[in-house]
Order: structure tokens, then C-alpha cells, then sequence
């Protein structure tokens, strides 16, 4: 995804601190916000990078949303694949 703006980099922030409200973990939050906003799948490293949490983090959260049925494989690389491999 190219480089976040301003209102974008809010919501997800502000996506997350709803998440803990709600009881969801604030990175699963956020990479929910994140995918919403995204136009094309992302790889895990990306997730990683644009949102700074470790790469462990993001496919632990992927695989919540994907139990939740908020997030598919289509939508995100991340369960052992790396972007050379697509």
C-alpha cells in the first residue's frame, strides 16, 4: 500500500482504540482498519511494515479475523508465504 495519509493513519489508529473497547486485541483492530482500507491484498510484511508490529503479531491477528470471517486469505498474504513466492 503506498504511504498512509494523515486521515487514514487516524482511522486505523482510532479503529484500534475502538478494538480495545470492544475487547479485540488493538493490532487485530488495526489490520482489520488497514485491509478495509486497502484497494489490493497486502503481504504480512507489509501489514508489518506500515503498521510497526513485529511480523509474529500480524499473522496471529490475521488468523483471528480470518476465525471471525472479517478477513480472507484473498485479502492478506500472510500465513507462510512471502511476496517472492506470489
Amino acid at each position: 500500500m503506498a504511504e498512509l495519509t494523515g486521515l487514514q493513519k487516524q482511522y486505523i489508529l482510532h479503529w484500534g482504540e475502538m478494538g480495545t473497547k470492544w475487547g479485540i486485541n488493538r493490532t487485530v483492530a488495526q489490520i482489520h482498519a488497514l485491509l478495509y482500507l486497502s484497494p489490493k491484498a497486502l503481504p504480512a510484511e507489509e501489514i508489518a511494515k506500515t503498521l510497526s508490529v513485529a511480523r509474529s503479531n500480524v499473522s496471529t491477528s490475521i488468523r483471528e479475523l480470518e476465525t471471525w470471517g472479517s478477513c480472507a486469505r484473498c485479502m492478506c498474504w500472510a500465513i507462510g508465504a512471502s511476496t517472492t513466492s506470489r
